[in-house]
């Protein structure tokens, strides 16, 4: 029966993790910085992608269009060569990988992570500089 009831939980608690909204995370209209330490020679010097340029816009289509699917990350302490930031929110990947981690801090400045898969190529326009 105990072990019944932890499987129980533990479903629930899973469900209730996929509620994830990424919306509610950044801001459509401010700036995103990308981090790529994955170039060689990089000094991970961020690249400033504002409102109106094309990967800005692109990555906000991203993001609603993939606003579901998300999982609570069974850690939060994933961290990638490829960072997309804005203010707490950040997008963690690494270049030719089938996951995605989106992070942010709380209400209580608690850093949150959720973990989504993708295809490998689907932010390849973010690293085209």
């Amino acid at each position: 029966m105990k072990i019944a009831w932890c499987y129980m939980l533990s479903l629930m608690l899973v469900s209730c993790s996929s509620n994830f909204d990424i919306t509610q995370h950044y801001d459509a209209k401010l700036p995103f910085k990308i981090i790529d330490v994955e170039l060689p020679n990089s000094d991970a010097t961020p690249q400033l992608i504002v409102a109106d340029d094309l990967k800005h816009q692109q990555l906000v289509t991203w993001l609603k269009a993939n606003n579901n699917g998300w999982q609570k990350a069974d850690h939060n302490t994933h961290a990638g060569l490829v960072i997309v930031s804005q203010q707490d929110f950040r997008l963690i990947f690494y270049r030719d990988n089938d996951f995605i981690v989106c992070g942010y801090d709380d209400t209580e400045n608690n850093m949150q992570q959720y973990i989504r898969k993708m295809d490998s190529n689907e932010l390849r326009f973010l690293l085209d500089y």
